[in-house]
């Protein structure tokens, strides 16, 4: 039954969109990796977990910790086994033809185990966290959208960068980044609001913090019984015993069809060498993926030159030497500057960075697609975890009965702008599960009108065509309607 959506409503909406998400049954599914300190109270590496309430119930407060979405079992991984990375691999989406806005987490694990330690630039809500000890269980987005598609850039147009922030910060001093989701929505440990400091006594071998070692936006189980009911696509790092193959690797990519033939089982999706890694003379498949999105069209093979997939790379794989083969032994960096720590370089030497997120088409070879920089990371920090939602760049490509022509997201009235007029089609529709679209309030082309349109809407609020969608200043009376919701969304993913 269709619901009327007032301008209260929308800003209820806007205003508590981390709690709406879990009751609307999207999890956001991650998973943790060997360090973290919820392994030590009987929390495994390899079964997905849910964003579920209450927050803030980690092991460190009593539990119940993280909770189950799909148990490692079910889509064949065994006791040791890590889930370094995963993907739904939602090819209907298109998403390699699209202007993303982009995902992630950092590893930010400070153990003698890893000894790595994820900051972030400047002006960054990655940093914010990262010195309370709180940056790696949480998911961070990045502040505006790509300017180019996975495809352009596979094509040589590339790499990406971003424009148009969704939150302009004091002043338009934007930050880079801006964090998404604190770790007490997956009850990760610790079970601390964001902006305090973590002083957590973990268990020995533990890190004070869990790690998000495997994130994505929607969910694998969608029947509540703990099995993938779509295809898990990915990887393990490079210790796990289920690496499969002559030649395993950390590299490969894997896929769980859904239903799993036989049941609880994986195969190998593609091997390292398509996506243009394990080439390095001498390092014998050492690579490792660490982070990933997936674009497939064949659930059980990949399909070169049509299917695509964003990824990062763990800091040990070979890879990242480059040309020379050398970690660090390129000479000085780009910028002039000697070290590779220097926050103001764009890349050391030949060295690529484990924060830096790759392209491929799965063809044997893979390109730069954002570097670690534009997303507010140094050089010397690594990307754990992935995902990216599209964003409109052709509207009649992607947005049933969408206008002809380019526009901004949320501009339902085709006038240029995303303003009141706009916020007053999606409210008069709202909840309407079926038949509508782009004129309807339709943002996102599933032909209904949710929080997720509202959230699409919010985060171009304000913008129009002239100048590139160049930001403009909302009229007070809409801000008051929208009481302080426009300014949280930036910080909640809505759905």
């Amino acid at each position: 039954m269709k619901k009327t959506c007032t301008f209260l409503c929308v800003g209820v909406i806007l205003a508590f969109g981390s709690v709406l998400q879990a009751d609307e049954g999207f999890p956001d599914p991650i998973s943790i990796d060997r360090e973290s300190p919820s392994v030590a109270f009987g929390s495994t590496i390899g079964d997905i977990y849910d964003w579920v309430g209450p927050p803030g119930s980690g092991w460190d407060a009593g539990g119940p910790g993280p909770v189950i979405h799909v148990q490692d079992i079910t889509y064949g991984l065994s006791t040791n086994d890590n889930n370094d990375a995963h993907s739904r691999g939602d090819f209907v989406d298109d998403g390699q033809f699209a202007l993303l806005s982009i995902y992630f987490s950092g590893h930010d694990n400070r153990s003698l185990l890893s000894g790595d330690v994820s900051m972030g630039l400047p002006n960054t809500d990655y940093l914010n966290q990262a010195v309370r000890n709180q940056a790696a269980g949480d998911r961070f987005m990045l502040n505006g959208m790509t300017t180019l598609s996975p495809q352009a850039v596979m094509l040589g147009a590339g790499p990406s960068g971003v424009s148009l922030p969704f939150y302009p910060g004091a002043n338009g001093n934007y930050p880079i980044n801006l964090l998404s989701a604190n770790q007490t929505n997956y009850n990760e440990i610790p079970s601390l609001p964001p902006n305090v400091f973590n002083a957590y006594s973990a268990p020995a071998g533990s890190d004070v913090q869990d790690d998000m070692d495997a994130l994505e936006l929607m969910a694998f189980d969608l029947s509540g019984d703990r099995v993938h009911d779509v295809p898990i696509y990915l990887s393990l790092d490079s210790i796990s015993p289920g690496l499969l193959g002559p030649t395993p690797s950390g590299a490969d990519i894997y896929v769980s069809p859904a239903p799993a033939a036989p049941p609880g089982s994986y195969h190998v999706y593609a091997e390292s060498t398509q996506l243009g890694l394990d080439l390095t003379p001498g390092a014998n498949q050492l690579d490792e993926v660490d982070a990933l999105v997936i674009w497939a069209s064949n659930h059980d093979l990949v399909n070169p030159g049509t299917d695509y997939a964003l990824f990062s790379l763990a800091p040990s794989s070979p890879t990242l030497w480059g040309g020379d083969g050398q970690p660090g032994m390129a000479g000085v960096d780009d910028d002039g500057l000697n070290g590779p720590d220097d926050l103001g370089e764009v890349g050391f030497g030949d060295d690529m960075s484990p924060a830096d997120i790759f392209v491929t088409d799965f063809s044997g070879a893979f390109k730069l697609y954002l570097a670690a920089n534009t997303i507010g990371m140094r050089n010397t920090d690594n990307v754990d975890s992935l995902d990216a939602e599209i964003q409109l760049q052709d509207p009649i490509d992607s947005m049933p009965g969408s206008p002809m022509g380019p526009t901004v997201m949320g501009d339902f009235n085709l006038d240029g702008q995303v303003d009141v007029s706009d916020l007053g089609i999606l409210a008069g529709n709202y909840g309407t599960p079926t038949g509508m679209k782009w004129a309807n309030g339709d943002a996102d082309g599933n032909e209904a009108v949710d929080v997720s349109d509202l959230g699409a809407l919010a985060g171009w609020y304000g913008t129009h065509t002239a100048a590139a969608a160049a930001a403009s200043v909302p009229e007070p009376s809409t801000v008051i309607v929208l009481l302080s919701g426009l300014v949280g969304l930036a910080f909640f993913r809505m759905r």
